[in-house]
């Protein structure tokens, strides 16, 4: 590039910026070859905020449409949108406002109904739509959770009744043992008798043998009867017996109980832990005593939340617009480019950065004296600088239709106002900034005009005051995106992958 002069690099510059620039608008919504045909639905929601225009509409994470428009309608929000030809909706599909992650942007999530339905017509209404839980109904949910907790650990403590509550445990298991201790004496006592009986029943049955053949099927089977009954009922006692000598034994449950006083000793100490528990949070101490008891604390984190909301909120409305014009100067038959970056916090309010090609130059004098025979003589010497760089940085403040700038116009300080008609699509500038040395006030006058979402454009007179022959008519074209627009380039730019 060491051959290359000055104005060749500006070219290069200049041309591969246009190039990159014109890939984007390709990018950005609206001018595609061959675009998809689409039709328009439009689904009214309770609240759409933090919904942006531009967003995309998909079905299963995949995008089938944008946001197109969001009005308030009857105190609610009416979003439009449009959707590809090839992708029918169902007449009771359902809309509803989604995040990407936590913090991340918002869309819209459409649900396809019941297979076979009628579709929606284009301009229809997509009946069934909502939106997400906001912050205040969270920390409604959460204070109710908290009031049930304290209804809970009030009523254990009821419960549990202090010294009398433990007593009445305690009672409780030693009517346990008394009664284990009651059924095992019993079968131990008449274990004898119930032997007695059963041979009772032994000779009874050997006397019925001697009756009557003619009664002899029947008294056979009463025998039998008798006999099992008397099977079942001596398994119940044996078990009823091992039960008793596993309960004097500790096995089991009810051992443990009646005979490990341990057992109850831990009861009660988990039963006196849970008392204390409950107490301490209805004393209010501890996070969950202070979350029942103690409002501030939900107040607190009602204000946290609040906060960052209020960040989140700031930032959103916090907005960068870049800007490039190339406009081609008549007189000086040269293009001059223009990329300036605004920052704007506040709809009335923005600060303006940007650089400039300069293709007038500047202009240098400088005295030579020669001296022939004796005889000294002065010339001066004009050179040029053409094919610089000059910077801008401006504040700007808008009052109505008029906005009013300062700071750096090329290079130079001055001042610009700007008059915006038709809801901002046209404008007319005037700027006076310093001029070179020796030379008049720099006064510039242009007209734009904003022909589509992301082109504009210009023509004006420039330097119409010169004093060395500078004016110049002019006319251009440029390009303005904003942030929105450019974290949808790279959100949805497909990313190359080697092979």
């Amino acid at each position: 590039m060491a051959g290359f002069t000055t104005e060749a690099k500006v070219g290069a510059f200049v041309l591969i910026g246009l190039l990159i620039l014109g890939y984007m608008s390709v990018r950005l919504g609206g001018f595609k070859i061959g675009q998809e045909e689409s039709y328009e639905v439009f689904a009214v929601f309770p609240t759409a905020s933090g919904l942006k225009i531009g967003v995309p509409v998909e079905i299963a994470g995949i995008e089938v449409g944008l946001v197109k428009g969001i009005a308030l309608e009857d105190g609610q929000a009416r979003v439009r949108m449009n959707v590809r030809a090839d992708v029918p909706l169902p007449i009771d599909s359902r809309a509803v406002i989604r995040t990407k992650g936590v913090l991340g942007d918002k869309y819209v999530e459409l649900s396809p109904g019941t297979k076979g339905a009628p579709m929606i017509e284009p301009g229809g209404r997509l009946v069934q739509a909502s939106s997400p839980a906001d912050v205040d109904q969270l920390i409604s949910k959460v204070s109710a959770i908290a009031e049930d907790i304290k209804r809970v650990t009030s009523s254990l403590s009821d419960a549990i009744g202090g010294e009398e509550g433990s007593n009445n445990i305690k009672q409780t298991v030693a009517n346990m043992r008394e009664m284990s201790e009651t059924l095992a004496k019993l079968v131990k006592e008449n274990n004898e008798y119930l032997n007695t009986t059963f041979q009772n029943f032994a000779e009874f049955s050997s006397d019925l043998r001697g009756m009557s053949a003619n009664n002899k099927d029947n008294i056979q089977a009463i025998l039998v009867s008798f006999r099992d009954a008397s099977d079942k009922m001596t398994r119940t006692l044996t078990a009823m017996q091992d039960i008793t000598e596993k309960i004097n034994r500790g096995e089991g449950t009810i051992g443990a109980l009646v005979n490990d006083t341990t057992t109850v000793e831990s009861l009660n100490s988990t039963m006196a832990s849970l008392k204390d528990i409950s107490e301490k949070i209805n004393s209010g101490q501890g996070t969950i005593g202070k979350l029942v008891n103690d409002t501030t604390t939900a107040d607190k984190i009602d204000e946290a939340l609040s906060g960052v909301n209020d960040y989140l909120s700031a930032t959103n409305r916090f907005k960068f617009y870049i800007d490039y014009r190339g406009e081609w100067m008549m007189a000086h038959e040269d293009l001059k480019s223009t990329l300036n970056v605004r920052i704007q916090p506040r709809e009335d309010k923005y600060y303006l950065l940007g650089v400039t090609t300069d293709t007038w130059g500047t202009y240098r004098k400088s005295e030579k004296t020669y001296t022939v025979n004796g005889v000294s003589t002065t010339t001066v010497e004009e050179t040029r600088d053409k094919g610089g760089i000059k910077f801008n940085a401006q504040i700007a403040k808008r009052y109505h239709d008029f906005v009013f700038r300062g700071g750096l116009i090329e290079s130079s300080g001055g001042f610009g106002i700007d008059y915006l008609m038709l809801d901002d699509s046209l404008k007319a500038t005037f700027e006076a900034f310093s001029g070179d040395v020796d030379s008049n006030m720099h006064l510039r006058f242009a007209v734009s005009y904003d022909f589509w979402k992301y082109f504009y454009m210009t023509a004006g007179y420039d330097d119409f005051t010169s004093d060395q022959d500078r004016e110049s008519g002019f006319f251009g074209l440029g390009l303005r995106f904003n942030d929105e627009d450019l974290k949808y380039l790279l959100t949805s730019a497909p990313i190359p992958t080697g092979n």
